[in-house]
């Protein structure tokens, strides 16, 4: 059987993670990102002093093979007054937090009580942030914090949490058993780097033996990674992860015009292939973008309007069936 850890966040692990279940013979881990701190999310971290639950409630609800009453319960979102936008599972959450003991020890016993076919864990069981030291020396403190700074022109410096904890302990044995570490594409600083700077995550990947993936972004994140191309995503990569990635997955289908278009608004480009900078790796491009035709708009304004986000936001994504299909010749 072969083992495989996956790390990231939110809907892009989720639509990877989804389809990783399919294939025969494997044991799946996703360590899950917990430094977000926007929305209802941070009402929860400040009031319970817990990680951030909605990254791994993506996941779950990813792999959750019932469709019964308990499976709508935790996926509830209220729309009325105060409330609206408000996740049930936040506060489902934060109880079983406190009736286990720990965060991590609630998110355990909810993969048991659902009989997932994943193992879904946070990264950690306690509610660091992420900073930012900016290169005038101001430090920012908060994930939303960063991506909405005022001093967009000013370079950041590095990134580094507010408090390291102990290590997830299942996580960690999950990364020095793993055949292969699957890295899911999302925001290169706030999403994946965040989860690096665990010290135990990347002493753990360090003495792992097992060979790293790593599925590259369509785009460009705007006031993170500007300009930058595959290449230079990987030298930061390499450089919290300690040691080198093996594999690259990218893909190399454009998006439909009209929304290139809205996220070049926001200073967002498809991600430059600088194959010439790439000749150590393995580097696989192929077609793994979502089929754009259908519903896939219209579902994404409805769950872009609850968060209040800029609709195109989430337009862009990976197909998990293409992408797992791809990663079943490496694994």
């Amino acid at each position: 059987m072969k083992k495989i850890v996956s790390i990231g966040a939110g809907t892009w692990q989720a639509a990877v993670v989804k389809w990783l279940i399919h294939l025969p013979d494997t044991k799946i881990t996703a360590l899950v990102t917990t430094t977000d701190n926007g929305w209802s999310s941070a009402l929860i971290r400040e009031s319970l002093s817990i990680p951030s639950p909605g990254d791994v409630r993506n996941v779950i609800n990813a792999v959750n093979p019932h469709n019964d009453v308990l499976s709508q319960l935790l996926n509830y979102r209220f729309s009325e007054g105060e409330l609206s936008g408000t996740h049930l599972w936040n506060l489902i959450v934060g109880a079983l937090s406190r009736i286990c003991g720990s965060y991590e020890e609630g998110i355990v016993q909810l993969n048991r009580l659902l009989w997932l076919p994943a193992y879904i864990l946070p990264v950690s069981n306690h509610p660091a942030q992420i900073c930012a030291e900016l290169s005038d020396g101001t430090i920012v403190q908060g994930e939303r914090q960063i991506i909405k700074r005022e001093k967009q022109d000013i370079a950041i410096k590095k990134y580094f949490l507010s408090e390291q904890h102990s290590a997830v302990e299942d996580g960690l044995s999950a990364i020095h058993e793993a055949d292969t570490i699957i890295i899911c594409p999302w925001v290169l600083w706030t999403g994946i780097i965040s989860t690096l700077l665990f010290t135990w995550m990347k002493e753990a990947i360090q003495q792992s033996s097992a060979k790293i993936i790593y599925i590259a972004n369509v785009m460009t994140y705007p006031s993170q990674t500007n300009w930058f191309t595959l290449s230079d995503h990987i030298v930061q990569l390499e450089t919290y992860l300690g040691r080198k990635v093996d594999i690259i997955l990218h893909n190399t289908t454009l998006p439909p015009r009209h929304i290139l278009v809205q996220y070049a608004r926001t200073w967002s480009y498809p991600l430059v292939i600088d194959v010439d900078m790439l000749t150590w790796y393995i580097l696989v491009q192929e077609d793994l973008l979502i089929d754009y035709t259908g519903d896939t708009e219209s579902n994404e304004l409805v769950r872009a309007s609850w968060a209040q986000q800029h609709v195109w936001a989430h337009w862009i994504r990976h197909d998990g069936k293409k992408v797992s299909k791809l990663l079943a010749k490496y694994i």
